[in-house]
């Protein structure tokens, strides 16, 4: 479990643009949301099914964009939506697409490029994005910008980098490109943002806000728009409180984790003593130490990186010093070997290399030890703090909208929108009625969506708002506004004043999820994935003569008695909820899990371990299918037709552009995984070619090949 909730809080830092430290930070954070290991927080119990439900995950997506990479006209969003109006849309009908994959050229300097925005212009198409190399001064970064004709020949631009600070995030608008940029200032951890606008990707116009990002505080944006001489970006600004201090009584001393490390405070005089770095508590890398704990080799990320360069396949050897390092990520063990005798020095799971046994705190003006214990000890106490702390920690989120005129000055808008737990801009566009902002929020008072119209982008008027949870990329065409819809099925919806909307498609499959909305001269296109059997099979616990049932597709929990057939509760799971079910409670101590009926009445216990064992279980023989692309057209935004997808394939979508006869996609197949490709290694009885994964030829740590997918109807 605590490896689900690694990768979960990982992922979940990774996109908050958070340093997320140790992987066991990542995890007491996310105590917040573990109501129940199992279920509480039923956003995470669909995941443990393993399907996708409600935009939980993204279809066949093994590396998610992060939310501010994606444009306002080209915006990725994994939340839910409904529209207004539930009529039925009409089936649609197909057109042929012949597409061709070209690879992005990759510069030679650079080992990874990411965050690749993709406009339509007078002359054909414009890319630009971001290059990072780690031998190159400062953050190490580079603008990249590509030029083609046609969207299939691309010729790369030499561009000179003109921000200063790394590139945050990059939009389109109908003006051009728009950069956010954040810089540091090596003596303290507040960040300062500035902006930049560009209308061909070459030349750029620098601006500035006045915005901070300060110590616990993560901030992303997730659109920008244009219209009426205005510019607007739209984003959200996460503010978490103080983590829980935690105590040793004993001692007589407390520890409160922040920016600079572990303050360490005496409790009678409320003094602080010294400050320790978290390298002195987690560790400062993996490191090689004997079975008394005693030193005995570290070993850097580099050393580790290259030796997977030659083993992509995940097992390395390293020699250094004498000792002769096995790292086997596969099954999670190392082991540690005198070269010159043979002899095994240490061995055992990779957690070992991480952290360190024995945690000593001295006093630097006595030279007394003030703290010496085990990691296990102080573990135990850290999470004796985050059982007292969880209920109220809380992250705010406050919107952040900005405007400009000029370019110059960036001035920031106040939405009169109360502060929420989860809250986010949906999507923000501009058509014949201004500029419209789609606001999500999810707290305990459950989920809401708001939308905001402006004219000019500095005065915002809140005109409707709904129940309905998510939000949506928003785009205009043809005198209307046109978002994502995410009911029963995925569709899209039409709007002529952003307050009435009406489905204008509806995809068949209740397996399809678009996350990319964008329009051109040509016409609208939606852009996603397919998958059948999405959310996977149910998972079964039978105990004591009863069997709880958890359908990951309807989210229905029902617990039945096996002797009669009599269902004896049945809950039903709100994707939204940030809270458990009343009816699902969790011993923590304990490790269990008990689930009621209305009237309170237990009618089944579990551990985590059984709740694990019957995941694993329901998951064991379950053949998952393989994710597709799915893409629909439209030349007037009215009459919606299946665009065939033959030569398509794509792990997720970085861009689209729809130029005068063409789309194109910019994405990537897939990140470090193999390849599928066709080639005859062995011949069957039968003479047919087998097929065969062959790993990517870049080295470990770099990026995969940026493919464009160019599209156009027969």
């Amino acid at each position: 479990m605590e490896d689900r909730l690694r990768e979960a809080f990982e992922q979940e830092a990774e996109q908050l643009h958070a340093p997320h430290g140790s992987p066991e930070t990542a995890i007491r954070r996310g105590r917040r949301r573990r109501a129940s290991n199992l279920i509480g927080g039923a956003a995470l119990v669909l995941t443990l099914v393993g399907g996708t439900a409600a935009g939980v995950q993204l279809l066949g997506n093994t590396d998610d964009p992060e939310e501010g990479n994606l444009a306002s006209a080209i915006e990725s969003d994994q939340a839910v939506d409904e529209t207004i109006s539930t009529d039925r849309t009409p089936t649609v009908g197909v057109v042929e697409f012949a597409w061709e994959k070209v690879t992005l050229p990759k510069p030679t300097s650079p080992t990874d490029v990411w965050n690749i925005q993709v406009a339509a212009t007078d002359d054909g198409f414009v890319a630009v994005g971001t290059g990072y190399d780690p031998t190159a001064p400062g953050p190490g970064e580079s603008l990249l910008v590509w030029q083609s004709s046609d969207g299939t020949d691309w010729t790369p631009e030499g561009v000179t980098s003109p921000f200063d600070g790394q590139l945050d995030a990059l939009f389109t608008t109908d003006d051009g490109f728009v950069a956010v940029v954040r810089s540091y200032d090596e003596t303290t951890p507040v960040a300062s943002t500035s902006i930049y606008r560009s209308t061909d990707g070459i030349n750029w116009t620098g601006g500035t806000v006045d915005l901070s990002i300060g110590v616990n505080q993560y901030m992303w944006f997730t659109g920008a728009a244009s219209g009426n001489g205005a510019t607007v970006i739209a984003g959200s600004l996460q503010t978490e409180p103080d983590q829980p201090p935690i105590v040793f009584e004993e001692e007589g001393i407390l520890l409160e984790e922040g920016y600079e490390g572990f303050t360490v405070t005496d409790i009678a005089t409320g003094d602080t003593i010294t400050v320790v770095g978290t390298e002195e508590v987690y560790g400062a890398g993996p490191t090689i130490r004997g079975p008394d704990g005693g030193f005995v080799l570290s070993l850097s990320e580099e050393v580790i990186e290259a030796a997977l360069q030659d083993n992509f396949e995940g097992a390395v050897s390293i020699e250094q010093d004498g000792i002769g390092v096995e790292i086997d990520y596969n099954d999670g063990s190392y082991v540690a070997t005198d070269i010159a005798t043979g002899a095994v020095i240490t061995e055992g799971p990779i957690d070992e290399l991480y952290g360190i046994p024995q945690i000593v705190i001295v006093d630097p003006e006595t030279g007394e030890t003030i703290l010496d214990i085990d990691a296990d000890t102080f573990y135990r106490a850290q999470d004796d703090a985050w059982k007292d702390y969880s209920d109220d920690y809380r992250p705010e989120t406050e919107l952040v909208v900005l405007v400009t005129t000029g370019g110059s000055v960036w001035n920031r808008v106040e939405l009169a929108t109360a502060v929420a737990e989860e809250a986010g801009i949906g999507g923000i566009g501009f058509g014949q009625n201004g500029f419209l902002l789609s606001v999500f929020s999810y707290g305990p008072d459950g989920a809401g969506q708001d939308f905001w119209r402006s004219v000019d982008g500095q005065d915002w008027e809140l005109f409707s708002s709904t129940d309905e949870p998510g939000g949506s990329p928003i785009v205009s065409a043809d005198g209307a506004y046109y978002r994502l819809s995410y009911g029963g099925r995925a569709g899209i919806a039409r709007s002529a004043d952003g307050v009435t909307w009406a489905p204008v498609h509806e995809s068949a499959s209740g397996g399809t999820y678009y996350n990319t909305l964008s329009t051109g001269e040509l016409g609208l296109v939606a852009v996603g994935q397919e998958q059948d059997e999405v959310y996977g099979p149910p998972v079964i616990i039978a105990k004591d003569g009863r069997t709880l049932v958890l359908d990951g597709e309807t989210g229905r929990i029902t617990v039945t008695e096996d002797a009669t057939g009599e269902i004896l509760t049945t809950i039903e799971l709100d994707v939204y909820s940030v809270e458990a079910p009343a009816q699902i409670i969790e011993d923590e101590e304990n490790g269990t899990i008990a689930i009621t009926d209305v009237d309170g009445n237990i009618v089944m216990e579990f551990t985590e371990e059984e709740a694990n064992a019957a995941s694993e279980e329901s998951d064991r023989e379950y053949e998952y299918s393989e994710p597709e692309a799915a893409i629909v057209f439209s030349y007037d935004g009215e009459e919606w037709f299946t665009a065939t997808t033959v030569g398509v394939e794509f792990a997720w979508v970085q861009s689209v552009a729809v130029g005068s006869d063409s789309i194109v996609i910019i994405g990537q197949p897939s990140y470090g995984q193999p390849d599928s490709i066709d080639r005859p290694i062995e011949s069957g009885s039968d003479g047919t070619t087998e097929a065969t994964l062959v790993y990517p030829t870049e080295p470990y740590g770099e990026g995969p090949e940026t493919y464009v997918w160019v599209g156009r109807p027969r």
